[in-house]
């Protein structure tokens, strides 16, 4: 069995990421700042130049507040899964 490749890899984060991050009102510097990450790295999931890793993406949705799943253009609900639900 072949391995992906970097460029056939999923890249979806990119358009929720943005919209998080202009919800809450951050520029992408400030947001790369909070997220603990270098400015680039946010240009180039925002951009959807590069995948974001799974470790990012599981910190981007606690900071934002929403699901793994949203994140990743999953789902349309914002909110994450709570046990409760």
């Amino acid at each position: 069995m072949q391995k992906n490749t970097k460029a056939e890899q999923p890249k979806v984060v990119h358009k929720n990421l943005a919209s998080e991050r202009v919800r809450i009102g951050l520029n992408q510097t400030d947001c790369a700042e909070q997220l603990g990450i270098p400015l680039k790295r946010i240009v180039q999931y925002e951009s959807n130049i590069d995948a974001a890793p799974v470790e990012f993406v599981k910190r981007a949705a606690d900071f934002f507040e929403c699901s793994t799943e949203y994140l990743l253009d999953m789902t349309d609900e914002r909110k994450p899964v709570t046990a409760a639900d």
